[in-house]
């Protein structure tokens, strides 16, 4: 094997790869918002300096309040309140909608690629090789660099830099895809693929400051109220149902 490249085989070995393995260059300022786990574009953040009045779930008509958050349950949903009662929010999906909204608001000229210091070797099935190969023009469009080596092995020399240090598992996604025969909209599901990947995850201990951004960002975002899956993002118990619940 050659030892330049990391090879995964036909069942994906899972591993973390550290961090120093990546040839990192500092993305453009304005695509990252002031907190690294929120991404964002200028615009966007413009926004949000702009119209803190937004910044409510009055914005789409359910409240006329701003919103307190509460805390965080099982380091994986956000508690907000507000005068109508109480919102659960899944900060994955949360995150999955404002990471996949600010992606395509970004230019193409800001999908810039980071080489990998150790390309990625993967060992797939020739039918799965010749679905990249068959949509590879896709693939570079979005920042990757793909080789095709023989029939059933693929080296990955460069990713787009806001999935570097994710890259294994949405190269794994995207074979899925192709081997599912997922093709009609490829370019969308692969996007949505880096944007998951990219998302918090749920049991992930979050700051107070951490969910008030996420929330905050969520509200200004279009489709807030489901991920790009088609997953909710919150739920609502409003205040009749908890005197309901609680028989007053």
């Amino acid at each position: 094997m050659d030892t330049s490249e990391f090879r995964v085989g036909n069942h994906f070995q899972t591993m973390n790869r550290p961090m120093e393995r990546y040839v990192r260059q500092d993305p453009p300022a304005d695509i990252f918002f002031d907190h690294p786990l929120l991404m964002a574009n200028k615009e966007s953040a413009a926004v949000m300096e702009k119209k803190e009045e937004f910044l409510n779930i009055d914005r789409i008509g359910e409240s006329s309040s701003n919103f307190s958050v509460i805390g965080q349950l099982l380091n994986s949903y956000i508690l907000i309140e507000n005068e109508k009662g109480l919102y659960i929010i899944d900060q994955h999906a949360a995150h999955e909608r404002i990471c996949y909204n600010h992606i395509l608001k970004m230019d193409k000229a800001s999908y810039v690629s980071e080489r990998l210091i150790l390309p990625l070797a993967l060992d797939i099935s020739s039918e799965q090789t010749e679905a990249i190969e068959n949509y590879n023009n896709i693939l570079q469009e979005l920042g990757f660099e793909i080789d095709i080596i023989g029939h059933n092995s693929i080296v990955v020399r460069a990713v787009p830099s806001f999935v570097a240090g994710n890259e294994l598992a949405v190269i794994q996604n995207i074979i899925e895809m192709l081997k599912e025969g997922e093709t009609v909209s490829l370019k969308e599901e692969i996007l949505i693929s880096m944007a998951c990947e990219k998302a918090v995850t749920a049991g992930t201990k979050l700051s107070y400051q951490e969910m008030y951004k996420m929330v905050r960002e969520l509200l200004l975002e279009e489709n807030y109220k489901n991920c790009p899956h088609g997953r909710p993002t919150m739920v609502n118990i409003n205040h009749s149902d908890l005197q309901r619940m609680f028989k007053r």
